[in-house]
C-alpha cells in the first residue's frame, strides 16, 4: 500500500505544480497573445486558464486525501482508489470508443 500512496503523493505534487503554472503564468501567456498579429479575441483565457488551474488543483487534493487514505491503511483509502481506477479505466474506454466512432 506504501507504493501507491507515494506515487499517489507524487501524482498530487505534479498536478500542484501544474495549477501553480497556469496561475502563475496565465498572465505572460495572456500578454504575449496579446501581441501576436491576428489572434482571435482573449477575453476568454485568461478565465480558461485560471479555470484549468482549479481543475488541477482540485485533483491534487484528491490524489493527497487518497495517498494519505492508503498511507494510513484505511478501508476508505482502498476503496477510493480502487473507485477512481475504475472510473478512469472506464473514461479510457468511452475515449477509445469515442475515437473509433468518429470515423
Amino acid at each position: 500500500m506504501s507504493i501507491l500512496a507515494i506515487l499517489n503523493a507524487i501524482g498530487g505534487a505534479i498536478f500542484v505544480i501544474i495549477g501553480l503554472f497556469f496561475v502563475v503564468l496565465g498572465p505572460e501567456i495572456t500578454a504575449a497573445m496579446k501581441e501576436m498579429p491576428e489572434t482571435p479575441e482573449q477575453s476568454i483565457l485568461v478565465p480558461l486558464l485560471g479555470a484549468m488551474s482549479a481543475v488541477f488543483f482540485v485533483f491534487a487534493a484528491i490524489d493527497f486525501i487518497v495517498a494519505y487514505g492508503l498511507w494510513t491503511g484505511a478501508g476508505w483509502g482502498w476503496w477510493l482508489y480502487v473507485a477512481l481506477l475504475a472510473l478512469g479505466i472506464v473514461s479510457c474506454f468511452a475515449s477509445e470508443w469515442d475515437c473509433r466512432n468518429c470515423d
